[in-house]
């Protein structure tokens, strides 16, 4: 008596063809993925040379995504009749924005009609208009800033980890011996409401910072709470993909 054909070897095949085409389904979707992190990776890597962050996005839907709340909390510093706020890197001279950058606020003072705007590592100089007189880096400055303040002769101090240095216009720093009639600025983190509103009025008039739309892009931020997880879940199916990639190349073999 003869024995039917065995469908065994039919069997395997038509599951290592249901596998190989869920193999390719979840590489078209993960492939997606990865070229948006690949891509959003080399902005952020060279964010300066492609000007991420002087741009700023002003459409009202981006706008209203991300509610223009500030991410770090504002500081504000008084220089003789004028605040300087500092929101996320940039910076208002009585509620209107001004040229220049600052990773941090450490703090305002005025001398000879120019205000200075100190951070860690650069001075801003600044006309009480708001016009940027000159930026001066940290290769300029005798160290790092930690405080700023007024001298009783009208001279710009700065505090560093090498001592006191006094400065007329912001480029020539000498040591200050007499430490005496100094005042300092002290950055404040409660702002008072009447100087935050307008800045963060033209703050939010702005814009949303293309630095930031690219890191929540390449984060999964942009997308919301479940952002995240779905880079998670991307991350998975590539390991997912290598584990299937090399099952299906030892059945084919």
């Amino acid at each position: 008596m003869s024995r039917p054909p065995s469908n065994g070897g039919n069997g395997r095949n038509g599951r290592t063809r249901i596998f190989a085409r869920w193999h390719r389904r979840v590489g078209l979707t993960a492939a997606a993925f990865v070229l948006l992190l690949a891509v959003t990776g080399i902005l952020l890597s060279h964010a300066e040379t492609f000007g991420l962050y002087r741009v700023h996005v002003t459409t009202p839907a981006i706008v209203q995504l991300y509610d223009a709340r500030p991410r770090m909390p504002p500081r504000a510093s008084r220089a003789g009749a004028h605040w300087v706020v500092w929101i996320d890197g940039r910076l208002f001279l009585d509620g209107a924005p001004v040229e220049g950058r600052l990773d941090s606020l450490v703090g305002a003072a005025e001398a000879d009609g120019v205000i200075a705007v100190a951070g860690p590592g650069a001075l801003l100089l600044l006309m009480p208009d708001g016009t940027l007189v000159d930026r001066v880096g940290a290769e300029s400055l005798p160290a790092a800033i930690r405080r700023i303040g007024r001298s009783g002769g009208g001279a710009i101090v700065l505090a560093t980890p090498r001592g006191p240095f006094a400065t007329r216009d912001g480029l020539d720093f000498a040591p200050l011996a007499e430490r005496g009639d100094i005042r300092w600025s002290e950055p404040v983190a409660a702002v008072p409401p009447a100087v935050l509103a307008p800045a963060l009025a033209a703050w939010r008039g702005s814009g949303v910072p293309l630095h930031r739309i690219v890191a929540d892009l390449h984060s999964g931020r942009f997308l919301g709470p479940v952002g995240p997880y779905l880079m998670d879940a991307a991350a998975l199916a590539l390991i997912l993909l290598a584990g299937s990639g090399v099952i299906l190349r030892r059945r084919r073999r």
